[in-house]
């Protein structure tokens, strides 16, 4: 199993187990701060252009997301032609 793999079982884990031991309320909190965050972040972008810490953030991964699945079907096709 990859690092990655291992983090994102260890987070899912991790909440579950809050969730299960406060009945979901330790999240749902959670989930309001961050809406609140992403509001107020939301007003600052459209009051004076610039982009809080929070959008910051998210445009920042959404840089490293590939606009295309290029590379992974080259990938596939690669790895297919290697079995035949």
């Amino acid at each position: 199993m990859t690092i990655e793999k291992q983090l994102e079982l260890a987070m899912q884990q991790s909440i579950d187990s809050t969730s299960a031991a406060s009945g979901g309320e330790q999240m749902r909190g959670v989930d309001k701060k961050l809406e609140a965050a992403i509001k107020a972040d939301m007003a600052v972008y459209e009051s004076s252009g610039k982009r809080g810490h929070n959008l910051q953030e998210a445009y920042r991964y959404l840089l490293t997301v590939p606009p295309t699945s290029v590379e992974a079907e080259r990938a596939f096709s690669a790895a297919g032609v290697a079995l035949h």
